[in-house]
């Protein structure tokens, strides 16, 4: 009977595990679409509340930008995004309360005046901080 009990414990601590796994891939999953769709539409409300104080955001072009930057380009039509499409399916690793996501996208858009569509490499990094994932810092390449 206790290899019964045994057994039951551990199936079950396997199956609340792999639910707590799915629900916080969920969240990053929708937080990589808030951010892509806030992003779009300037949506400056959202994104105090996705990117961190402590922003460090490299393009492909070499320009690097802090949180305060980013918002300013936005606000200003320095920077202005169109589109942005992932390619495929985000790579997702789990720290503790980090979680870095690795994604292709598509990327559509201005800068200075000047329209770029290029697809590219992301890195990120998101910290699980006051219920919600919040980008701590995010590198982008280019690729074919």
């Amino acid at each position: 009977m206790p290899k019964f009990w045994l057994t039951l414990v551990l199936f079950l601590s396997l199956a609340i595990h792999s639910t707590a796994q799915n629900k916080r891939l969920s969240t990053l999953t929708k937080a990589c679409k808030n951010l892509d769709s806030a992003l779009i539409e300037v949506a400056e409300d959202r994104l105090q509340s996705l990117l961190h104080p402590k922003l460090s955001l490299g393009h492909s072009n070499g320009l690097i930008e802090n949180k305060s930057e980013l918002l300013q380009h936005l606000r200003d039509g320095y920077l202005n995004y169109d589109k942005i499409e992932g390619l495929d399916t985000p790579v997702v690793f789990f720290y503790k309360k980090l979680a870095t996501v690795r994604r292709d996208i598509n990327v559509k858009g201005e800068l200075q005046k000047t329209t770029f569509d290029v697809k590219l490499r992301v890195m990120e990094t998101w910290l699980w901080q006051n219920a919600a994932w919040r980008l701590v810092n995010r590198q982008s390449t280019k690729i074919n």
